[in-house]
């Protein structure tokens, strides 16, 4: 049997499943696969980033391409009787936004019309985190969850149509994973997984992926039949007493239903977008390399291309070229992540010819409360023996919440572009802008 990861890693985990993975984008087919373990959020997040920069209509139409491609793959992909696991997936459509002969043009990418269902209309999810999950009355269901329910831990509950619930927070009707037959293929939506971490030995994964295999292959629940209410054509022009006042008041409350439907949706997003914003003083690897990212970006960098494999940054500013490394801590930094900047500048100065100023962000102290982080002899977030060699190497370091107050300040209009850039390629040492948790960022 194969599987297909996407955005999720089982590579060289299992010695009884082929495991190959893939990127969505990629020219891999999902035919290859018996069973895909999908992270869409993770898919979703990628495309949603994409849509606040600047990718060009043309760009566009090779997205939307990529995703009719997998449209028509997946609907053969199901005919084919095999499974898709999505693991906490985002439905929500991805507006992208064109200037074309002075014309403004929306066009939308909508996730949830990869699946050949209706029923995930108004699939909607909010955030709840925790592990302890239980499940409907199953016997199949229930023996796998008893067995290997310790890997799966919920971040969102499913609101909305969600297919069949087959799993709750334990003693609520809070959905964490739900059921979609598409015949003769299925859909599990699944919490997250937690098999993928490199301390799971192989019998553990191997395990796993059997009982699942054999779970999700015998699992099946018909859907329920619909009242069959449906009237002849003809009867939809006789109007009852009343009927024709609550016709019009029903589309009334429907306008304002989308209305307030929009301004939720608006709203969510704004509040999401501060939360990925919080993982400048919280996060690390991925989700704080692409805030960093998405900042400077939003401030006005430009970027190069960085080799596979690489997990620094090239910055561009004015005729001036800017590696940037990005760390996430929880202690302070150290000389190894100024060693480590050094080698990424000396790299950059063979291949091109161009010596570049090395930057290093980091996020220390990064499981301390903010209101917390205050810097003594014995907890600073550069120690002094650090700091030889950086003035050394003539580098600029500052913590990502620095980054984030001159982010928030460049928003509100009181430092610009040209500012922010002078201090990261001017500064030898420590960059300090305001106090770690200054006025920007009330705490309650």
């Amino acid at each position: 049997m194969k599987i297909l990861t996407i955005n999720f890693n089982l590579i060289e985990k299992s010695n009884q499943f082929k495991v190959d993975r893939i990127l969505f984008d990629s020219k891999n087919t999902f035919l290859d696969g018996d069973i895909i373990f999908w992270n869409m959020n993770a898919t979703h997040y990628h495309y949603k980033l994409m849509s606040n920069r600047s990718i060009g209509l043309n760009n566009f139409k090779q997205l939307q391409a990529i995703f009719e491609k997998r449209k028509t793959e997946l609907k053969t992909f199901f005919k084919l009787k095999r499974r898709l696991i999505l693991l906490s997936p985002n439905f929500a459509p991805i507006d992208f936004h064109f200037t074309v002969d002075k014309n403004q043009i929306k066009k939308t990418i909508d996730f949830s019309n990869l699946i050949p269902t209706s029923l995930l209309e108004n699939f909607q999810t909010e955030e709840l985190l925790g592990s302890n999950i239980s499940c409907i009355e199953n016997q199949s269901l229930k023996q796998f969850i008893v067995s290997e329910g310790k890997h799966f831990s919920y971040n969102r509950t499913l609101l909305g149509k969600v297919g069949i619930p087959i799993m709750h927070i334990k003693d609520t009707s809070n959905v964490v994973g739900s059921y979609i037959p598409i015949n003769p293929g299925k859909v599990f939506i699944f919490p997250n997984i937690g098999i993928n971490n490199s301390l799971y030995s192989i019998d553990i994964v191997n395990n796993f992926l059997s009982k699942l295999n054999s779970f999700t292959k015998e699992f099946d629940i018909p859907l329920p039949k619909p009242t069959n209410w449906q009237l002849p054509e003809w009867a939809n022009k006789c109007k009852l007493p009343g009927e024709n006042k609550a016709t019009k008041e029903l589309e009334e409350l429907m306008k304002q239903k989308a209305l307030i439907e929009q301004k939720i949706k608006d709203q969510e997003e704004t509040i999401s977008e501060f939360n990925k914003l919080k993982t400048l003083f919280t996060g690390q690897s991925d989700p704080l390399e692409t805030t960093v990212e998405k900042v400077l970006r939003e401030i006005g960098f430009t970027f190069e291309e960085t080799e596979k494999g690489r997990d620094d940054l090239i910055i561009k500013f004015q005729d001036k070229v800017g590696v940037v490394e990005i760390k996430g801590i929880k202690k302070s930094a150290a000389e190894k992540h100024a060693a480590q900047l050094q080698k990424w500048v000396t790299n950059y100065h063979i291949d091109k010819g161009t010596e570049p100023k090395g930057i290093l962000i980091a996020n220390t102290y990064r499981e301390t409360p903010l209101n917390e982080r205050i810097e003594t002899i014995d907890k600073p977030n550069f120690p002094n023996q650090m700091m030889n060699y950086v003035n050394k190497q003539e580098h600029c370091i500052l913590t990502s919440t620095q980054l984030l107050h001159l982010y928030f300040d460049f928003k509100k209009g009181e430092i610009t572009l040209d500012n922010i850039g002078n201090k990261l390629f001017e500064t030898v040492g420590e960059l300090i802008y305001k106090k770690e948790h200054s006025a920007s960022i009330s705490i309650e």
